[in-house]
């Protein structure tokens, strides 16, 4: 176990949390596995559920925020051309 804890991959999928639910299982710890182990072995997936969620509802932030800020960078820089057009106009008048 320990050695599968420590081992790091990035930036490519690995079935690490997989295996390592698979060597924490009684039946396994016991030797009491044969070749539909794998069939038959069921881990728990509503941990990773919830992680999933979390990143997803963590990225939809994030889009949702990127989106506001570009409208107001939008916003600014528009009220900027029209400041410098009517200071532009001014000028003109004068």
């Amino acid at each position: 176990g320990r050695a599968l804890e420590e081992f790091k991959i990035s930036g490519v999928p690995t079935d690490i949390e997989f295996l390592s639910k698979i060597i924490a299982q009684d039946n396994f710890i016991g030797g009491n596995v044969n070749t539909t182990f794998l069939d038959t072995f069921k881990p728990n997936l509503e941990e990773r559920s919830e992680a999933l969620e979390k990143i997803v509802a963590l990225a939809a932030a994030l889009v949702e925020h990127q989106q506001k800020k570009r409208k107001t960078q939008k916003r600014a820089q528009e009220n900027n051309w029209r400041t410098t057009a009517w200071k532009e106009q001014m000028r003109g008048a004068l």
